[in-house]
């Protein structure tokens, strides 16, 4: 409900220090519904939260609507919701020694309730970490990856369990997950290290057996791949993402000088106009078709370092070539030998950083 004019005598009042929360408005002549008692009309909405980890890796978040909406649960005869509502606003009211307690556990059980109808709800041509709970197969196989991650799955070992081949297994589970098995497991036991690093005392080797990898330095590449992709999770892991931003920014700025200087310091060694001939896109280009791998963009810019070293001993050697040929022949070769190592756009956007271009602020 929205009120037509901002009013000051328009205010939220939380029961302490329970939900729910009380909206009351007062003022002549509305006919907007009172919800903390009294007026013409009368509502009560009530209003819940429950908590989770986002990061690095929450599969039934992520695959639920923004919104879930479930009418009629108030009249429907076959569902306990209603009475269910209806006890929670009496034990938020009533503040009873244990009442918190009490809210924490019915408002869990609403929410699997209400989950479980979502699900009986979906179409049977849906894809997702629900739907594929809901597959049998699936559902057995990701049971199985939940209740011990720390076992040494392989396919074949989870097609056996789920009573499927290694290849039809693979097939159904990238249908309904978007992701194989091997590739799932890796990313939920990401998240249980996360949290067990972030909520514990735990040595990282005694997580990283726990999750099912025998040494440390494994563990630690494949979580820092991981939480690489997640500042939320390396800043709950106590690492400074902002300063780390800020850092590569100055350095990466730093390089750059640098370049400009040896360009028209050395290299040419003069002030000439257009000098830069187009280089900043090639470094643009490099990035981007070696999919910010370092080792990449090192190999792409010896190539074209190499290449125009070459058009150079071509010139000397007399060859009789177009000399814009000559000079294009570095941009040339760079740009088709990187579109050949990346030669899918999806595949090179599946590979960029989660987190490219995106501001982080602690706490938001």
């Amino acid at each position: 409900m929205r009120a037509k004019v901002v009013d000051p005598r328009i205010y939220f009042a939380p029961r302490p220090p329970q939900l729910p929360f009380a909206l009351s408005i007062d003022g002549q002549g509305r006919t907007t519904a009172l919800l903390d008692g009294g007026g013409r009309n009368r509502s009560v909405i009530v209003c819940g939260y429950l908590g989770c980890d986002a990061k690095p890796f929450n599969p039934l978040l992520a695959s639920l609507p923004r919104i879930v909406r479930m009418p009629g649960l108030m009249g429907d005869g076959g569902s306990w919701i209603g009475t269910f509502l209806r006890s929670v606003v009496e034990e938020s009211n009533r503040r009873r020694q244990g009442g918190e307690a009490m809210l924490e556990r019915m408002s869990e059980m609403m929410f699997v309730e209400v989950l479980r109808r979502y699900v009986e709800g979906m179409p049977e041509n849906q894809t997702g970490w629900l739907a594929g709970m809901r597959d049998p197969s699936i559902g057995r196989a990701l049971a199985l990856i939940h209740e011990k991650p720390g076992e040494a799955w392989t396919v074949e070992r989870l097609g056996e369990v789920a009573a499927l081949s290694r290849s039809v297994l693979h097939e159904r589970f990238v249908h309904f997950i978007g992701q194989s098995p091997i590739e799932y497991l890796t990313q939920w036991r990401m998240q249980l290290a996360a949290v067990s690093l972030r909520d514990t005392d735990a040595k990282v080797i005694e997580v990283a057996l726990e999750v099912g990898y025998e040494s440390e330095a494994a563990f630690s590449r494949a979580f820092k791949r991981a939480v690489g992709e997640s500042p939320e999770s390396a800043h709950a892991l106590g690492y400074p993402v902002r300063r780390i931003r800020f850092l590569a920014v100055i350095v990466g700025g730093a390089l750059c000088g640098l370049a400009g200087a040896y360009l028209s310091t050395v290299y040419t060694p003069l002030w000439v106009e257009g000098m830069v001939a187009g280089r900043g896109w090639i470094a643009l280009a490099l990035t981007t078709f070696a999919t910010w791998r370092p080792a990449r963009v090192l190999l792409g810019a010896y190539l074209f370092g190499g290449v125009t070293m070459l058009q150079f001993h071509l010139q000397g050697r007399g060859v009789e070539l177009p000399s814009q040929l000559l000079s294009a022949l570095p941009y040339l070769a760079t740009i088709v030998v990187l579109v050949l190592i990346s030669r899918s756009p999806a595949w090179i956007r599946a590979n960029m950083p989660a987190a490219l271009g995106k501001p982080f602020v602690p706490g938001a």
